[in-house]
């Protein structure tokens, strides 16, 4: 394995780390994503 393959190893368990502590936050952040969308949608031409 090369150093870039270690970055990204490294970087992958950095993002299922930060997942798995940030998942009550996302859960709770749920309803703005869906508000998010709709407003997304909304502003198609």
């Amino acid at each position: 394995m090369g150093i870039g393959d270690w970055e990204l190893v490294i970087g992958n368990w950095g993002l299922v780390i930060g997942l798995i502590n940030r998942e009550p936050q996302i859960t709770n952040h749920k309803p703005q994503i869906a508000n998010d969308k709709s407003q997304i949608t909304n502003h198609k031409p």
